[in-house]
C-alpha cells in the first residue's frame, strides 16, 4: 500500500512539473511577441519623430494645404499614450501624404526617403509578429499546450 501512495504522489509531481514546463514555453512564445511588439512600437515612434521634418519640408514647397493641416491634427494627438492600431492608421496617413505630394526640396526628399526606408522595416516587423502570433495561437492550441494554457489561463493572441 505505501509503495503505491509514493507511486502516485511521483506520478503527481511528474504531471505538474510537465504542467510547468509547458506553461514556459508558452510564456517564452508570448515573450518574443512582447519583443518585437516593442520594437514594432519604437519604429512607430520613430515615424512619428520623422513626421514633423516631412511636415516643415512640404510647408516650405508648398504651404499649407488640407492635407498638411491634417497631418498635423493627426500628429498632434500623440501627445497622448497610443495604440497600435492609431500608430498604424497614422503610418498609412503619412504614406498617403508621400504619396500624393511631388515636392522636391532637400528637406523633404531626406524625411521622405527616412520614411520610406522605416516603412520598409515596419512592414517587416508586422509580417514578423504575424507569423509568430499565427505559431503561438497553433500551439496554444495542441493537445499538451492546451491543457496548460487553460489552467494557466493563458489566451489566444489577436492578430495585428
Amino acid at each position: 500500500m505505501p509503495n503505491f501512495i509514493l507511486f502516485f504522489a511521483g506520478l503527481f509531481v511528474l504531471a505538474f512539473i510537465a504542467l510547468l514546463w509547458l506553461r514556459q514555453t508558452l510564456m517564452h512564445h508570448l515573450d518574443q511577441l512582447k519583443h518585437h511588439q516593442d520594437i514594432l512600437k519604437k519604429d512607430l515612434e520613430k515615424v512619428r519623430d520623422l513626421t514633423p521634418f516631412l511636415l516643415e519640408g512640404a510647408r516650405e514647397g508648398e504651404g499649407v494645404t488640407d492635407a498638411w493641416n491634417f497631418l498635423v491634427q493627426k500628429r498632434a494627438a500623440f501627445l497622448n499614450p497610443s495604440s497600435l492600431a492609431q500608430d498604424f492608421e497614422f503610418e498609412k496617413d503619412v504614406q498617403h501624404f508621400i504619396a500624393n505630394s511631388t515636392l522636391k526640396n532637400v528637406m523633404y526628399l531626406e524625411a521622405k526617403k527616412d520614411l520610406t526606408e522605416l516603412f520598409k522595416l515596419i512592414q517587416e516587423q508586422k509580417e514578423k509578429m504575424s507569423v509568430l502570433i499565427q505559431k503561438f495561437n497553433h500551439i496554444r492550441k495542441q493537445f499538451p499546450y492546451s491543457l496548460a494554457s487553460g489552467i494557466f489561463g493563458i489566451r489566444e493572441v489577436n492578430p495585428l
